[in-house]
């Protein structure tokens, strides 16, 4: 069984100062990295097979080394498989020059070529782009953000053709839970095992950072964190861990409304200022009001607390700090909550309630 939760797309572009592929790659697998693709656009074939062969020493079973586009380099370093574009090898003669064990993975970027993808024999997809991203210039147009993800993965189950399905395209930690909150169906919990799995591809996000290792483990923590929110309270009620960690946390909130007035921030439409000071004040907690961004870092650095965005008071002051008080709040681990006011109104609401950065 393959493990695509955590999906490692190399770039040897950018790297910190010290670092190699081969160095990041080891450290990420050191971490609870599962399967690496190796991406080169630049080598010759000669320096492609030499890194292909250097990876598969570090990506040992389980972990499953997938090569980029390469059919030919794939086989002489012995990889688990390839990965091919809509505008490389159909996928039904790249599967004549592979083992039936060995992986095939596809690029998709609507339905119909997912729906093709999967019929044709795809051991999973490639599903984005998801987010702008700076390692490729890609079309507007290919930006299909989560609520496209969630499309091709609800048609896909409909039809019953369930297949892992791995997101890429400028995913990183400030993004990686809302990406995987917004590639879920309403129907995953009726029925979860009607949901074809998904899974994350990163490459900046570990590729660039200094400390991979670390990074990766974050990365994996928050996807744990995800999946643990996904469990029903009764597949929970009998877990002892989760039960001495509801007390804890019913205990610890009850001690902090008291000693500590959690700061909740909230910007918010006029309107309702009066009223939300007064329900948080009665909560015990303390609120703020502000929407000035220069003030944003410090305040979601405050421990504790909550921040609330309302986009009832539609102006682009307002939007553009409720942006860098999100993108702020990402970076800490804070709670967000997002009241989308008057969204179905008119068309500019409804473009920056789904905007992307």
């Amino acid at each position: 069984m393959t493990d695509y939760s955590l999906y490692l797309v190399t770039s040897s572009e950018d790297l910190p100062p010290g670092a190699t592929v081969e160095s990041t790659v080891r450290e990420a697998v050191r971490a609870g990295v599962k399967i690496v693709q190796l991406r080169e656009k630049n080598l010759s074939t000669k320096l492609f097979l030499e890194r292909a062969r250097a990876l598969r020493e570090i990506c040992q079973p389980p972990v499953k080394l997938i090569i980029n586009d390469r059919i030919d380099i794939a086989h002489a370093c012995g990889a688990d498989g390839v990965h091919l574009g809509q505008d490389d090898m159909p996928l039904l003669d790249a599967q004549k020059l592979f083992q039936a064990t060995q992986i095939i993975g596809i690029s998709v970027n609507t339905i119909e070529e997912a729906i093709t993808a999967v019929r044709n024999g795809a051991a999973y997809l490639g599903v984005g782009t998801c987010w702008p991203t700076g390692t490729k210039l890609i079309p507007e147009h290919k930006i299909i953000g989560p609520r496209g993800v969630k499309a091709i993965r609800d048609e896909l189950d409909r039809l019953g053709l369930s297949v892992p399905l791995v997101v890429i395209g400028g995913i990183n930690s400030t993004n990686l839970i809302r990406t995987l909150y917004g590639c879920t169906s309403n129907r995953f919990y009726a029925n979860r095992d009607a949901e074809s799995p998904i899974g994350v591809a990163v490459v900046s996000a570990i590729m660039k950072s200094p400390d991979p290792y670390q990074s990766t483990q974050y990365l994996k923590e928050l996807i744990e964190a995800f999946e643990g929110w996904l469990r029903t309270p009764e597949e929970n009620i009998d877990n002892p861990h989760v039960r001495i960690q509801l007390k804890l946390v019913i205990a610890m909130l009850k001690f902090q409304t008291k000693t500590s007035t959690p700061l909740i921030h909230h910007i918010t439409n006029t309107v309702v200022q009066n009223d939300c000071a007064n329900l948080v004040l009665a909560y015990g907690c303390s609120p703020i009001m502000s929407s000035n961004p220069s003030e944003m870092e410090d305040l979601i650095k405050v421990k504790g607390g909550s921040l609330v965005l309302n986009l009832g008071t539609f102006d682009d002051h307002q939007v553009h700090a409720m942006r860098v008080a999100g993108w702020q709040a990402n970076l800490t681990g804070k709670p967000v909550i997002f009241d989308p006011v008057g969204v179905g109104a008119s068309q500019e609401r409804k473009k920056k309630a789904r905007v992307r950065k």
